[in-house]
């Protein structure tokens, strides 16, 4: 994938600024996750997930 830094993609940008989200994205390219599994995968509480999750959507 071939994204463009401009401020126009900061959005996207942003999503990969985050060790966090950016292991998010790896366990969910694997397989499907819900909330509560993402959490115990990263040794991190829902509530942290979910607002990782909310910045990525």
């Amino acid at each position: 994938m071939i994204i463009d830094v401009t401020p126009r993609n900061m959005n996207v940008l942003e999503c990969f600024s985050s060790e966090t989200r950016v292991r998010i994205i790896e366990l969910l390219n694997e397989k499907p996750y819900n909330i509560g599994e993402l959490a115990e995968a990263l040794g991190l509480s829902s509530a942290i997930i979910t607002k990782h999750i909310q910045k990525l959507e």
